[in-house]
C-alpha cells in the first residue's frame, strides 16, 4: 500500500490578494467527476452540533454551562425544524419545474413505480415525498475552517467530526479531522492513536509521499468511527505527527480520498455546510447539481484525483485537487507555459516558506498568473470554467513529489479549491 499526502503548507509572508479564490459558493465531490458553481440553496442541519454538547470533544475550544447546552439544544432543534419545512418547499419547488418525462425519470432511477400518477401534480408530490425520504440518509454538519488567510473569509481547512471509540472513561470523543482531498488514505496524529487504544488496530508500516518526497509511516485500522449516525466499518490510516504542519492542536488528523470516495460530497460555503450524501444522490436528483459547472477528473495511479487547468490561457495541464493546502502549487516547467520564467517581473522569488508533514522545508516562489479550472466545455468554453477570482496566488517550485508521480518534465501543480 501507498499512501499518498500532498502538501500541507505552512506559509510565511502570503498576502492576503495573492492568494487564489475560486468564485464557488458550491463544490460536489464524487469517485469519477466534479462539479462547482456560483450559486447553490441547499438546506443546513445542525444536528451533529446537538450531539456535541455535552460530549467530550477534543476539538473543543470553548466551554460552556449545562445551561448554555441545554439552550443550545434547543435553539437547534428549532433551527432543523425550520430548515427541513423549508427544504421541503424547496424539495416541491425543484421537482414542480421539472417535466414530467424528467420526474418520471428520477422516480425509476430510485425503484418508485409511476404507472398510477395520472397527473404531473401526482408526479411532482411523489418525487418530492421521494426525495425527502432519500435525503434522510445524508448527513450534514457545519462547514467549519481553520488556519484562514486574513482578509479572505473562504480560505482556511475544512474540518468535519468524527466519533472515535477510546480506551478512557469515556469511551468515544469527538475529533476533528481535515478534509483533505491531496491525501489517498487518513492521517492520525500519535496522541489520537494513543487515545483509542484497542479500536484501532496496527498494521504494517507502509511508504507515503509527502510534498518534500517519501516517507516511511505505521498503519493503523479505525474500527467503527462514525459520522453523524452513519457508522463507517473501519477506516485505514497512518500515524503521523501533525505538530510541523502548522495545524491548530484541536486537529486529530486528515480524511483523505479514501474517506470521501464512500459518499457524494457537497461543500456549500455560503451556508457553511458540508452535506455527505450516500453514492447515487446526484444522478436521482436528491443532491441537485443543475446549475452546477461540470469537471471531467481523471485518476492519477496513485488515486489522486486530478483535474484539467490552464494559466493565462496556456494549453491545459493536469493539477491535483488538494483541500488539505492553502495555496495553489505550480511547477517551473508550468509556469514557463503560462509565460512567467524565473527572471519575469511577475515573479516574487521571496515567495513563501512550506513544509509538509514531515517538517521538512522549501522555498516557494510566487507568480502572478490567470487561473482556469476547464470544464466539460473545453478550454474554448470560457462559459464552463471556473476561475481564480483575482490574478495571482500560485507558489511556483519543483516539489520532490513532482518528480515521484512522474511529472519531473511537464507542466503539473496542486491546486486549493477552498
Amino acid at each position: 500500500m501507498h499512501a499518498m499526502m500532498t502538501p500541507r503548507f505552512s506559509c510565511q509572508g502570503v498576502h492576503p490578494a495573492r492568494r487564489t479564490s475560486f468564485v464557488s459558493s458550491m463544490v460536489l465531490l464524487g469517485v469519477d467527476e466534479h462539479w462547482t458553481t456560483r450559486s447553490n440553496n441547499r438546506r443546513s442541519i445542525s444536528s451533529q452540533r446537538r450531539k456535541r454538547n455535552g460530549k467530550n470533544a477534543i476539538s473543543s475550544s470553548n466551554s460552556s454551562s449545562n445551561n448554555n447546552s441545554s439552550n443550545n439544544g434547543e435553539d437547534d432543534d428549532r433551527i432543523v425544524n425550520e430548515e427541513e419545512e423549508r427544504y421541503k418547499m424547496e424539495t416541491k419547488s425543484r421537482a414542480n419545474k421539472l417535466r414530467a418525462k424528467v420526474i418520471k425519470q428520477y422516480l425509476g432511477a430510485m425503484g418508485e413505480k409511476t404507472n398510477d400518477c395520472f397527473d404531473k401534480e401526482d408526479l411532482v408530490e411523489r418525487l418530492t415525498r421521494a426525495w425527502m425520504a432519500k435525503s434522510q440518509n445524508s448527513v450534514r454538519v457545519p462547514l467549519r475552517r481553520v488556519a484562514g488567510v486574513p482578509g479572505n473569509p473562504r480560505a482556511g481547512y475544512c474540518l468535519v467530526t468524527l466519533n472515535v471509540k477510546t480506551e478512557d472513561e469515556d469511551g468515544e470523543r469527538f475529533c476533528d479531522f481535515l478534509i483533505d482531498s491531496g491525501a489517498t488514505v487518513a492521517l492520525v496524529s500519535p496522541e489520537l492513536r494513543k487515545m483509542m487504544g484497542k479500536f484501532a488496530e496496527d498494521g504494517a508500516a507502509l511508504k507515503g509521499l509527502g510534498a518534500m518526497g517519501e516517507t516511511i509511516r505505521q498503519k493503523v485500522v479505525i474500527k467503527n468511527p462514525s459520522l453523524g449516525a452513519v457508522e463507517i466499518p473501519e477506516l485505514d490510516a497512518v500515524v503521523t505527527d501533525l505538530r510541523s504542519t502548522g495545524l491548530p492542536p484541536v486537529v486529530g488528523g486528515l480524511l483523505g480520498l479514501d474517506f470521501l470516495k464512500r459518499f457524494e460530497v457537497e461543500f456549500d460555503f455560503d451556508k457553511e455546510i458540508i452535506a455527505f450524501h450516500p453514492k447515487g444522490s446526484a444522478i436521482t436528483g436528491v443532491c441537485d447539481v443543475s446549475e452546477l459547472i461540470k469537471i471531467r477528473l481523471k485518476t492519477h495511479p496513485t488515486g489522486l484525483q486530478l483535474a484539467p487547468i490552464s494559466l493565462n490561457n496556456c494549453a491545459p495541464f493536469d493539477a491535483i485537487i488538494d483541500m488539505g493546502s492553502l495555496f495553489s502549487v505550480i511547477n517551473w516547467k508550468a509556469s514557463e507555459r503560462a509565460g512567467v520564467t524565473k527572471d519575469s517581473p511577475d515573479l516574487d522569488s521571496s515567495g513563501v516558506i512550506s513544509n509538509d508533514v514531515t517538517g521538512a522545508q522549501m522555498g516557494l516562489a510566487i507568480g502572478k498568473f490567470n487561473l482556469r479550472v476547464l470544464g466539460e466545455g473545453g478550454n474554448s468554453d470560457l462559459a464552463h470554467d471556473l476561475e481564480s477570482t483575482y490574478k495571482g496566488a500560485a507558489c511556483v517550485g519543483d516539489l520532490p513529489a513532482f518528480e515521484t508521480l512522474g511529472a519531473k518534465n511537464e507542466p503539473f501543480a496542486t491546486i486549493e479549491s477552498t
